[in-house]
């Protein structure tokens, strides 16, 4: 055993019979670790760099740990940009997300179900509300259970109890 202030050494130390596996400097300030004569790890002065998947249970911000990765619970961030969609884990025929710029698509079951971009929302569904309101004037609505408040209709038809008018 022996107690020592600092060790200098020029490059690497390795294990005893094994020397394909071993740590140390490479340079001034880089720290490499090779395990069967890969380097597995490099460490310098603005990264780490890994060869091999790292593992964590979770991973902090380092300037701010309120922001945090936990991939099997919640996660706090700040803005998460994907390339296209997000998918429910078990059904990849469900997502949400982007096919192109500037447009939000919703799908199941492999079909899509909304578009939105800068003009409209389309649905290819059935879209159900109890009221629908006017977004230029809130005083303007359709609820078509109930008493509706509109501007102007215009129609071809009315059916009333069984029978029609025809407006020209």
């Amino acid at each position: 055993t022996s107690v020592m202030n600092r060790i200098d050494l020029d490059d690497y130390i390795r294990h005893n019979g094994d020397t394909n596996s071993y740590f140390g400097f490479s340079g001034n300030d880089i720290f490499k670790v090779f395990v069967d004569a890969t380097q597995q790890l490099n460490i310098d002065g603005d990264s780490a760099n890994f060869a091999q998947n790292v593992y964590a249970p979770a991973y902090y911000d380092s300037d701010n740990n309120s922001y945090y990765l936990d991939p099997a619970a919640d996660s706090q961030l700040n803005t998460i940009d994907i390339d296209d969609y997000i998918r429910h884990r078990g059904d990849v025929t469900t997502l949400f997300g982007f096919d192109q710029n500037a447009r939000f698509r919703v799908n199941t079951a492999n079909a899509n179900r909304l578009s939105i971009d800068n003009d409209s929302a389309d649905f290819t569904v059935n879209v159900y509300a109890p009221r629908y309101y006017d977004s230029a004037n809130a005083a303007y609505y359709l609820d078509p259970a109930s008493t509706s408040i509109l501007n102007v209709v215009r129609t071809n038809q009315i059916q009333m109890d069984g029978s029609s008018l025809t407006i020209d």
